[in-house]
This record gives structure tokens, C-alpha cells and sequence, in this order.
């Protein structure tokens, strides 16, 4: 697939040309992975949930905004394990930006600390717009339950997540 078919690209697309962010995505009822990672000739590192959540959540006022978290050692175990362990890395030399204070930890540590950061701005965002549509889904603990307040599940057992070999 090219990478105007992978929905980061076409949000970064939309960015530049400096139209809504999800201009190009009007066919999509859900979207569950936005980032634009640094692979092979890739360079580019864009996470738009975590560089543009005000703007996407300007533009999409009525939409349901969805944090998944996990325990976080199998979280960063699985970052770990993707790509043959190199995601990490790439990620911490790639994307500097997205980290904070991590001076002499290790790249588990800062993956760990780059989570924790991240769920807890989440958190801080929606916190602030009580009538916002947030929900937060705990995908080691919470049921498919919790999602009927919001979509009609049709007794659809799910989610499905990975789960990380221990």
C-alpha cells in the first residue's frame, strides 16, 4: 500500500495542505491507529493524536474518543517485541520529541515514562471538556460492555487485543 493509504499519512497529507485533519478519511467510521512511524526510508514521525488532539478534537467535536490503556510492562514488552526489538529504538531516536526527561534511563524506562505521559495528557485533555465523548478502555481488565453507552455493539463479542507473550 502506499502511504497516502495509511491513515497517518493521509491526516499528515491533510495537514499540509492545510485542510481539516480528516479530510481524507470522511469513508471511515473508526479510526484506531493514526502514527506515522520511521521505517526504512520513512523518516517521517507523526503521532496526530498526541502532536494535534486539540485540533482533531475541534474538528470532531461529536466523535467518541477512545484511550486504551494496559499494563504497562506488557505494554513496553510488546513495543519491544515488534520489529524484532528495534521499535523502541527507532522510536526513541526518531521521534525525540514525543519524550520528556528521560536522561539516563534505559529505552525500556523511556518507552515506559513515553506511555505513562501520554495517557496521563490524555486523561488531562478530556478531564478539561467534561462534554466531550471520552471513554478510557483498560484492554486487560474492561469487557466489550462499557462500549454500549456509545455504539451499538450488536452482541458482537469484542474488543480483541494482542496480548503480549510473557
Amino acid at each position: 500500500m502506499d502511504n497516502d493509504g495509511l491513515i497517518g499519512h493521509r491526516i499528515l497529507k491533510a495537514k499540509s495542505q492545510n485542510l481539516t485533519l480528516l479530510h481524507y478519511l470522511t469513508s471511515y467510521d473508526a479510526i484506531t491507529q493514526m502514527d506515522v512511524v520511521p521505517f526504512a526510508s520513512n523518516k517521517i514521525c507523526y503521532y496526530p493524536q498526541v502532536e494535534d488532539l486539540d485540533q482533531i478534537y475541534e474538528e470532531n467535536k461529536d466523535a467518541l474518543f477512545i484511550l486504551n490503556t494496559r499494563n504497562i510492562f506488557d505494554h513496553v514488552r510488546s513495543f519491544e517485541k515488534w520489529r524484532k526489538g528495534t521499535f523502541a529504538d527507532i522510536i526513541h531516536r526518531e521521534c525525540p520529541h514525543l519524550f520528556v526527561n528521560t536522561t539516563g534511563i534505559t529505552i525500556s524506562e523511556k518507552m515506559a515514562s513515553l506511555i505513562v505521559n501520554h495517557n496521563e495528557k490524555i486523561r488531562n485533555f478530556f478531564n478539561a471538556r467534561p462534554e466531550a465523548k471520552f471513554m478510557e478502555f483498560k484492554l486487560d481488565t474492561d469487557s466489550g460492555e462499557s462500549f454500549k453507552k456509545y455504539i451499538d455493539t450488536k452482541n458482537v463479542p469484542f474488543p480483541h487485543s494482542n496480548k503480549s507473550i510473557k
